[in-house]
């Protein structure tokens, strides 16, 4: 499996790389790793965010360059902590 980390607007690569067998295949837990990274927090929600209107796009596909096949995907909003 394949981690894959872009922003949503433009579809720009922020992270990517391979899953080790032992990683979870959990959106949320590489979301918060990311914003941990660039100083920032998951911004709560207040409900579910369309595809393509949040800061970031979580990807666990099956191949690194096959978008048609992704296990699972989920958008997210950062709040940066100043």
């Amino acid at each position: 499996m394949y981690l894959h980390i872009c922003q949503s607007s433009t579809n720009e690569e922020l992270f990517s790389r391979t899953l080790a067998p032992y990683e979870p295949l959990d959106c949320d837990y590489f979301a918060r790793r990311y914003a941990n990274t660039v100083d920032a927090n998951l911004a709560p929600p207040d409900g579910w965010i369309p595809d393509g209107c949040g800061d970031i796009r979580v990807e666990i596909r099956q191949q690194k360059n096959n978008a048609t096949v992704i296990w699972t995907a989920a958008e997210y909003y950062l709040e940066f902590v100043s």
